[in-house]
């Protein structure tokens, strides 16, 4: 178990209390509008904390998009690895078929090809098209 009093584990704390106040100043206000003293209130931090941990609110910006991208991966993480499962599947089966009944691998290797624009609102599959 760690220790909350360790210096290591208050940094982490803190950059992360951080981070959670500066994305919604950022996002009440904007970059321009946004101040460190207002975020390190929030956070219950010391404003210089913000300079020591992220080199200034430029950096703590770019952490928080950081802290973002994470959340989106992680939460897209498991629906790639299914659409990348099926997609193993799919080109199994075509090959247990017999040569002239082949129009899985033609299905297969368009959908391979189009599936990243699946993620978006309109997929490319052939399905969808």
């Amino acid at each position: 178990m760690t220790d909350p009093d360790k210096p290591s584990d208050r940094g982490d704390q803190t950059r992360s209390a951080l981070v959670q106040a500066a994305m919604a100043e950022f996002s009440d206000n904007g970059y321009h509008a946004a101040s460190n003293r207002d975020i390190a209130a929030q956070a219950q931090a010391n404003q210089a904390l913000i300079g020591y941990h992220f080199g200034g609110k430029q950096g703590l910006y770019l952490a928080v998009f950081k802290f973002i991208s994470e959340q989106i991966q992680q939460h897209t993480g498991s629906v790639i690895a299914q659409m990348k499962a099926q997609l193993a599947a799919c080109r199994k089966a075509s090959h247990s078929m017999p040569r002239r009944a082949k129009p899985a691998s033609s299905w297969c290797s368009a959908w391979s090809s189009g599936w990243p624009s699946c993620l978006s609102a309109r997929c490319s599959s052939p399905r969808h098209s």
